[in-house]
């Protein structure tokens, strides 16, 4: 089984599911995305490897830093991050 069916079985992902969000890269990337189209990729986000940063970027995920076996948010200003790693 190749990398992708393996990803795409274990995400649940249809061949479907699939194309379109390859298509949503593709409109990403031409930067021709629509409201309507951002919308699509917010419901799919669920779909979207935890590698593909562009997709979770622009689906609105917020990104999650795992270090030192504590979850950390993205959001987390830089100061926290640092006093959280220290103690």
């Amino acid at each position: 089984m190749t990398d992708y069916k393996k990803n795409a079985k274990i995400l649940g992902m249809t061949p479907i599911i699939k194309h379109r969000l390859e298509y949503l890269r593709g409109e990403i990337l031409a930067e021709k995305i629509s409201q309507s189209e951002i919308a699509e990729l917010q419901s799919l986000a669920k779909h979207i490897d935890k590698g593909d940063i562009l997709l979770l970027e622009w689906a609105g995920v917020q990104e999650q830093i795992e270090e030192n076996d504590d979850i950390m948010e993205a959001s987390t200003s830089l100061e926290d991050k640092e006093k959280l790693l220290n103690n």
